[in-house]
């Protein structure tokens, strides 16, 4: 004898399944959430509502019948009570495999797949994938064009699922699938195979080079599909800032040497890998034989050049005067960085080394600093509280700063209230810059205040001009 609501549910579904009416998605949310040991412990449980829910996901009208997908919820609520092995009773091998590769129906095939996501780490469901060479038939459906995104997404899951040294084993098979596809000119495929390599490039220590590696000649092949560039070079960030173990300098060159070549659209996302690229771990030379930070290179940024004001608003400010020392005399000292909004965030960037602080500092005084819009400044007193040196002068030489707006100042806008806090918070955690001791005990009542000893929600509000003009 089953439970009152389960009774309740079954009877609905049966009902359902009959008048090939929707399911009450509400009826069977309240039940997902109820389902506990009690519930799933009595006899014939399983038995009776799996069979049933298993009716309807084969129905033809199927999706009329569970038109949000609760259904699946539910199933899948049910079996992770399960082992892989008690699976098997309701799903036999024969019946996953051939909804995994005969059928066309996404929903089933989507089941199958989560069916072995939920059981990935046990050794009844390595056997299975084992066995039956999984892992590379996937792989191969994932390559076929056919296969709808909420199947490639789950396929993508499982592949992420696989951990252990004996699971990423399943993963050796499938290089020659991957030397098939590196070969395709058909860019939708090739942009899962980008897709798929993120995800197996981290578990394949050994994989060739030439699997990831495309040329100028490529580059030029797919210059019709400018979106596919996109995600190819996107495809190099990541790797870049994910897998610093590659040998990646040959193609990160042939990328940078056909970027006169490349659409504008293309352009913008290789200003972006830059920016990364001068994050990386040894990638100084590379950046150097383009002069890519030299000073004739950046003249455009005088003229609001995009390109030109990304890169110094985004790459690595250090590696930047490492590659040109002039940097702050032949470009930062003749912009308007306090005034220009374009031109702020380049400002920003360059407060964190040193070499460059010291000469923006002269220009970082009470007077200048009081004229800034409050948005403005509080933007930049949050990136000086980050840094030693830049918050050694925040201490010592803008007393004004700190007691007009640090200590005194009556936020009412919300955006400018967060960002006060995590400016006290910042300059709270270091106690050993020159000039805390001073500042220390006003700092910390103001942080405990806003903190703790008033609600932003019970502040009458009043609004703070931000200034949004160039």
């Amino acid at each position: 004898m089953l439970d009152d609501f389960t009774t309740k549910v079954v009877n609905h579904l049966t009902k359902s399944l009959e008048d090939k009416t929707p399911v009450d998605a509400n009826l069977i949310d309240g039940y997902i959430l109820s389902i506990d040991k009690a519930i799933t412990t009595q006899e014939q449980y399983f038995q009776t509502i799996i069979p049933l829910l298993n009716q309807i996901l084969l129905d033809d009208k199927y999706y009329e019948l569970d038109p949000h997908g609760i259904l699946i919820d539910l199933l899948l609520a049910l079996l992770s009570n399960l082992s892989f092995k008690q699976v098997l009773t309701f799903y036999p091998i024969e019946f996953i495999l051939a909804n995994l590769f005969e059928s066309n129906v996404p929903v089933v095939n989507i089941l199958c797949l989560k069916i072995i996501i939920l059981n990935i780490h046990e050794q009844e469901t390595l056997q299975f994938l084992k066995t039956n060479d999984v892992i590379s038939r996937l792989v191969e459906k994932f390559f076929t064009e056919e296969t709808p995104i909420s199947v490639l997404g789950q396929i993508e899951l499982l592949l992420t699922k696989l951990e252990t040294k004996e699971e990423i084993a399943l993963l050796d098979p499938i290089e020659p699938i991957l030397r098939k596809t590196r070969k395709l000119e058909n860019t939708i495929i090739l942009a899962r195979y980008l897709d798929l390599l993120n995800i197996v490039l981290p578990k394949l220590k050994k994989l060739s080079p030439a699997l990831y590696t495309f040329t100028r000649d490529d580059f030029f092949k797919f210059e019709s599909d400018p979106l596919f560039l996109v995600l190819l070079v996107q495809f190099y960030g990541r790797l870049v800032r994910e897998q610093s173990e590659l040998e990646l300098e040959f193609v990160l060159s042939e990328i940078l040497s056909s970027f006169d070549k490349f659409d504008s659209l293309v352009k913008s996302e290789v200003v972006e890998l830059v920016t990364k690229i001068s994050y990386g771990r040894s990638y100084t030379d590379l950046l150097d034989s383009y002069q890519i930070f030299k000073t004739h290179n950046l003249i455009q940024v005088f003229e609001k050049n995009e390109t030109d004001i990304k890169l110094l608003s985004k790459a690595n400010p250090q590696v930047i005067y490492d590659l040109n020392n002039s940097i702050y005399t032949d470009v930062l000292a003749h912009l308007n960085l306090f005034t220009n909004n374009a031109y702020f965030p380049i400002l920003l960037n360059f407060i964190e080394p040193t070499t460059t602080f010291f000469q923006l500092k002269l220009q970082l005084d009470n007077d200048r600093l009081s004229r800034l819009p409050m948005d403005k400044l509080f933007n930049l007193l949050l990136v000086m509280a980050k840094y030693e040196h830049s918050k050694e002068h925040l201490f010592n030489s803008l007393p004004n700063i700190i007691s007009a707006n640090l200590l005194e100042s009556d936020i009412r806008n919300h955006e400018l209230w967060n960002l006060k806090v995590e400016i006290l918070e910042q300059l709270l955690e270091n106690q050993t810059v020159p000039g805390f001791d001073y500042w220390h005990e006003q700092l910390q009542q103001n942080y405990d205040y806003m903190r703790f000893g008033k609600s932003y929600k019970n502040i009458i509000p009043k609004v703070d001009i931000i200034d949004e003009t160039g």
